[in-house]
């Protein structure tokens, strides 16, 4: 197709990017787009006839005036030929993307990417404070809320969307005592939150409920050093303990080692059949399997000058079980197939400057039933407002809760 019919085509159907376009949107466009076309030939056909008395070709050159206009007349009805065979052909049912879109947020950005599984880039979403780490729950990709954690001070907030409020569920004085939150993940109505302080044995993992004010905190677990990131799976919780990955149920009985690595494990997730796939300090991405006590390496990364590149963070998508990391300072996701363990894919989730301490996330799993909308996605109240402006959505509102501290 010539450079003409495709900028006649970019221009014509004006996608909406970051929309859900509505069911007659498509045939729409494209019959307005045919309509145009027509137009524009009928509007030719009063240039051909000018040319034809009062300026024809007379010698046979194929560059004259009007031996130039039929060949844009030709390319015309060729484009409205194949447009009306596009349109015969277009389909019933788009089918969907595959996959959920992918959050990225950083540690010194308040604002968090949204990339789809096509890599179209949709609008960010904006915060009340720069985002450590984050979790997402709800009923579908509309109604959801992401919890964030935010260091210095520490704090852990609610973003309710598309509502924009957002609510302080845990507010407890760790910069005092030189501590940050370092984990957070949602496992059936609670918040689960690990922090991490510089004496030893004085690390924890804490549940934090979503419903209040006033929300529950109750302790879990103790860690013993490193605490890092935290995730929720089938029922069970898991974190970074030293050089170990562990696991509690939600209350913090039946504590499980899942893994022991020679280093310290920057980031992990859990895998739909219980493998543990993470990244270490060294740059390497490997994934472990309990059963038969395997590591396998993904990849291995260095900067430049030879030292290792770690990940930022690792995580799993669970509409496709595809794995997703995302580097220090890189605009582009990598992503890997959980099952052949090779490289599917880029996706880049920016086209500013990157972050230097990723997190990810993705938006729920999308589904047609709209009735179970997210808990507390806009039913709950809340109280203290403070108004902020974004992107798409922000912290419209602020509950807060009383702040509590820990003793070091």
């Amino acid at each position: 197709m010539s450079m003409f019919k495709v900028i006649c085509l970019l221009v014509a159907i004006e996608p909406s990017f970051g929309s859900c376009p509505g069911p007659e949107e498509l045939p729409d466009k494209l019959g307005a787009f045919l309509n145009d076309l027509q137009d524009a030939k009928a509007l030719l056909r009063t240039c051909s006839e000018i040319t034809n008395e009062q300026c024809p070709c007379l010698d046979g050159d194929t560059e004259c005036f009007e031996n130039r206009l039929e060949d844009v007349n030709t390319t015309l009805c060729s484009l409205i030929n194949q447009s009306i065979n596009v349109i015969n052909a277009a389909p019933a049912v788009c089918p969907a993307h595959e996959g959920c879109a992918a959050l990225v947020a950083g540690c010194n950005s308040s604002v968090i990417a949204v990339v789809d599984p096509v890599g179209t880039i949709l609008s960010s979403i904006d915060t009340l404070a720069d985002v450590s780490a984050l979790t997402v729950y709800g009923s579908n990709g509309s109604y959801y809320t992401i919890c964030y954690i935010s260091n210095d001070p520490f704090v852990v907030r609610c973003l309710l969307l598309p509502s924009g409020e957002t609510r302080v569920i845990l507010d407890i004085d760790l910069t005092s005592v030189y501590g940050e939150g370092t984990g957070i993940a949602y496992c059936d109505g609670l918040v689960y939150v690990a922090f991490d302080l510089p004496e030893p044995q004085q690390d924890g993992l804490l549940s934090v409920s979503t419903e209040g004010p006033p929300f529950s905190v109750l302790p879990v677990v103790d860690i013993s050093c490193n605490a890092g990131t935290v995730r929720a799976f089938n029922g069970r919780v898991y974190f970074v303990n030293c050089k170990t990955i562990e696991s509690v149920n939600k209350t913090g009985g039946d504590l499980q080692i899942e893994m022991i690595f020679s280093t310290t494990t920057i980031s992990f997730d859990v895998l739909d059949d219980g493998r543990i796939v993470f990244c270490d300090a060294f740059g390497g991405l490997w994934i472990h399997d309990q059963n038969v006590t395997c590591f396998k390496l993904l990849d291995c990364r260095e900067v430049d000058n030879g030292d290792p590149m770690p990940c930022g963070d690792v995580k799993i998508n669970r509409c496709t079980s595809l794995i997703y990391v995302a580097y220090p300072d890189d605009e582009v996701l990598v992503i890997y197939n959980s099952t052949s363990c090779d490289e599917e894919g880029t996706l880049t989730y920016t086209p500013s400057e990157p972050t230097g301490c990723p997190s990810l996330e993705f938006k729920p799993t999308c589904v047609s039933d709209m009735s179970s909308s997210v808990e507390g996605s806009n039913s709950q109240g809340g109280s203290n407002s403070t108004s902020t402006s974004g992107s798409t959505s922000t912290g419209g509102s602020e509950s807060t809760v009383e702040s509590k501290s820990i003793n070091g």
